[in-house]
């Protein structure tokens, strides 16, 4: 199958990588070794996203579903930690694209498990909902830095410019691609999730949730579980605002951002 290609390509990329990044002593360069250790970033990234699809194909399996989320952060840590440890060498080291999408990635397979399990009734009613609550709010904390790796561009911005008041709009608001639409929906699905999933969890229960947010964020205050749900609102109106105005035009859907924002304000 074509993610099976996907996961034989990425293991042979990584055996690669990891023979030159075994060899850092004798690589002359430090642009040299940067982009052995970038593919090989890319490479885990290629391997864990056939990780991922095997878990959203059979529902995220209940019996080793904590198991299985856990061994996918652990991957993402081990490798972030290779880089540095501080999101600003990370940064440095894969660049911004790579960055977003690591924080992208995360988000989104907690999207997927909170999606998965709401969905199913049996699931839900037998569900740890500490644990479910508390992948909710990892999720949200990740989707939220997807919109801070970037410094917002705006039409002064050297990098970009134009006098496309839409395209200005979009720019200052951090959204480069249908992605970050998503993670805005994403977010506020998951905070609201998280606020209403009956958990009783003030403070995080399982630590091992937190490693590739450990990775970036040098022990830095988070919000609290309890402020998630202002922060979803956040995410869903910057959402229903960007659909009615400047992205109107592409069909993005308002009806259930719409119910879940009404929702929200109630709490």
């Amino acid at each position: 199958s074509p993610h099976k290609e996907c996961l034989q390509k990425a293991v042979m990329s990584i055996d690669i990588c990891t023979g030159l990044l075994e060899m850092k002593e004798s690589v002359n360069k430090a642009k040299a070794y940067q982009q052995a250790l970038q593919k090989y970033v890319q490479s885990i990234l290629d391997s864990t996203y056939y990780q991922e699809c095997v878990l959203v194909d059979y529902d995220f399996p209940q019996v080793t579903v904590k198991e299985d989320i856990n061994a996918l952060l652990n991957q993402f840590a081990t490798f972030m930690k290779l880089c540095g440890s501080t999101e600003s060498q990370l940064i440095s080291i894969l660049g911004e694209d790579i960055m977003e999408c690591i924080h992208w990635r995360v988000g989104a397979l907690m999207y997927m498990l909170a999606n998965t399990i709401m969905n199913m009734e049996t699931r839900r009613e037998t569900v740890d909902k500490n644990w479910l609550r508390e992948c909710c709010y990892v999720g949200v904390l990740h989707l939220m830095m997807v919109f801070e790796v970037r410094t917002p561009l705006t039409a002064s911005t050297d990098e970009y410019t134009t006098n496309d008041q839409r395209i200005v709009e979009l720019l200052s608001q951090g959204i480069r691609s249908d992605t970050h639409m998503l993670a805005l929906a994403y977010g506020g699905e998951l905070s609201y999730w998280c606020i209403t999933n009956n958990g009783s969890n003030e403070i995080p229960q399982y630590p091992q949730l937190y490693k590739v947010l450990d990775t970036v964020t040098e022990g830095a205050d988070r919000p609290s579980i309890q402020s998630v749900g202002s922060i979803g609102m956040k995410f869903l109106s910057r959402y229903i605002e960007l659909a009615k105005g400047s992205l109107s035009m592409q069909s993005w859907q308002c009806e259930r951002p719409e119910e879940l924002l009404a929702e929200l304000r109630k709490q």
